[in-house]
Parts: structure tokens; sequence; C-alpha cells
């Protein structure tokens, strides 16, 4: 996903080259072009998500949906603050101020 996040920010940095104008550091422009990639992808990303346990929950007719619904949700946020883990500072400071 970090690469994909890069290319998309990389393409739109040559797709909007003239609205830069230097009222701030490039840095900060393309700083600001990655995060609002990230951003749209995460939102994306969580509506898929929606679906799928909206899904889910009319599927099933036994009411158990909501422990495993809960249990899924649990594994999730682990496996999210495990992969959180491993990105360097400058990232997950970035993400853990955009959530």
């Amino acid at each position: 996903m970090a690469e994909e996040i890069c290319q998309q920010s990389w393409l739109k940095v040559m797709e909007k080259h003239q609205s830069f104008q230097g009222n701030s550091s490039f840095k900060t422009w393309l700083f600001t072009i990655a995060r609002n990639c990230l951003l749209d992808e995460l939102r994306r990303q969580q509506r898929w998500q929606l679906l799928e346990l909206d899904e889910a929950v009319a599927a099933d007719e036994k009411g158990h949906d909501h422990l495993v619904l809960q249990v899924s949700q649990q594994q999730q946020q682990l496996a999210f603050a495990q992969q959180l883990k491993l990105l360097p500072f400058a990232q997950r400071e970035a993400l853990i101020l955009a959530t």
C-alpha cells in the first residue's frame, strides 16, 4: 500500500505542478499531497470493510455474528498496531495524527 500511495502522490505532483505557488516549501507541499492520498486510500478501504461487515451480519441468522465481529475487529486492531510499529517514526506519526 505504501508503494501505491507513493506512486499516487508523485502522479499528483506531476499533474498539479502548476498549482505549487512557493508559499511553503516543496517538502511541505509534497507531504500534504501524500497525506491526502493516504487518507483517500484509508477512507476507500474502510468503506469496503463496512460493506463486507454488513453482508456478513445479514447472511448469518443464528445471532452469533456479533461475537465473531468483535473478535475479528480485535484481530484487525492488533494486526494494525503490529504493522504500525514496523513503520519509520515519521510515517507512524503521520498515520497516528491522521486518525
